[in-house]
């Protein structure tokens, strides 16, 4: 009997309805699982709903930076002076043009409190502060000034004891920058890739793919609003950026181990690994997002520590049982992004040793780190 060419070319389309070992990702191996290739008629929704997250997703884009647009602000850039204190650098307003080059002191509060001078400018998020006071008294410096450009009014103290009142403003879409527009559009690709990738081929690892692709999306949307330059951001998202950082940070590391557990080759006991690491982010959230807990931050990078070191033990052990290129590749990118983690960590945790006119440069760190991390390129 000669073949249905319906069926004929169901099988040779490239979403025809079957499955096929793939030597790439590890299929070939025992225990591995093949890829399941789709359908037209399966594939059709896959589409539709593609086209609905990726209206969604710009549709979000553009309700946060209207968001942000409308925030009150004193169009002014800030800079860092040589020994770290922060210094007028140009303003629109004639009425600022003598104060140009001038250290800003604080914010006058309306009880006539001044404000802490110190980290007022948004680019250096409080997720990368090690030490639980210092980071407290930034956060609280950037609620106060965040408060204050909320009442419509701002009283700036500058240097020899010179004041001036100044009325807030709508920042307005251009006073975004140019940062927050690329890293907005970053994010809404990544987010995009985490949505093509599990729909194309619908699978478990590549559920984790999309969740970590998400979760680093989010990340920069969060560096992205950091970057609009200002006093402060709304308090609302001052208070909650830390928390949702080192969350999404842990995440991700929780998501790598458990695909480390199931590919290239699925692992004795995985299962119960990858149960275990996401009991431990789930135990983290529970703990430290209560009010006045201590020691989060290195608690925190201990986890992605911990994480990074179980990665490479699982690719190692996956290579020993099934020798496959995959894992091999892996581990070593694991390796440098391990070491590149751990010299991150040492070197915010030495961030208040250095000398102030070098803290700035070196807050930079955290930020590269969070834009160019390892998981966007998985």
């Amino acid at each position: 009997m000669s073949p249905d060419p319906a069926d004929t070319h169901a099988s040779s389309s490239f979403f025809g309805p079957h499955s096929r070992p793939d030597l790439m990702d590890g299929s070939a191996v025992e225990g591995a699982t093949p890829i399941t290739v789709l359908g037209p008629a399966r594939i059709g929704w896959r589409r539709h709903l593609l086209l609905l997250v990726a209206v969604v997703g710009c549709l979000g884009i553009f309700l946060l930076a209207r968001w942000l647009a409308n925030q009150p602000h004193i169009p002014a850039e800030w800079r860092h002076g040589t020994h770290g204190q922060v210094e007028l650098a140009s303003s629109s307003l004639p009425q600022l043009a003598p104060f140009l080059g001038a250290e800003l002191k604080g914010i006058k509060m309306p009880s006539g409190a001044l404000s802490a001078p110190t980290s007022l400018t948004t680019s250096e998020s409080a997720r990368w502060i090690a030490d639980d006071q210092r980071r407290n008294a930034q956060l609280q410096a950037r609620l106060q000034a965040a408060y204050a450009l909320e009442t419509g009014q701002v009283t700036l103290v500058f240097s020899e004891g010179r004041d001036i009142t100044l009325a807030t403003q709508s920042r307005g879409y251009l006073g975004l920058g140019a940062m927050f527009w690329l890293l907005s559009t970053f994010a809404t690709i990544l987010y995009l890739v985490g949505w093509i990738v599990p729909l194309v081929q619908p699978q478990f690892r590549n559920a984790l793919y999309g969740l970590m692709a998400h979760a680093q999306a989010a990340q920069l949307l969060l560096a992205a609003m950091g970057s609009v330059n200002g006093l402060a951001l709304p308090p609302s998202l001052t208070l909650a950026d830390p928390l949702i950082r080192i969350l999404l940070d842990l995440i991700t590391g929780a998501a790598v181990v458990h695909a480390a557990t199931i590919h290239p080759r699925r692992l004795p006991g995985g299962s119960a690994i990858a149960v275990s690491v996401w009991l431990l982010v789930v135990g983290y959230a529970l703990v430290f997002t209560q009010p006045g807990a201590q020691g989060s931050w290195w608690v925190a990078q201990g986890i992605l520590l911990g994480e990074g070191a179980l990665t490479i033990g699982l690719l190692h052990w996956s290579y020993k049982i099934s020798p496959h290129p995959f894992a091999l590749v892996m581990r070593r990118f694991g390796d440098v992004t391990l070491i590149t983690l751990t010299l991150l960590t040492l070197a915010v945790a030495m961030l208040p040793l250095l000398p102030q006119e070098v803290q700035p440069a070196a807050a930079a760190g955290p930020v590269i780190w969070g834009c160019f991390s390892p998981p966007s390129f998985c």
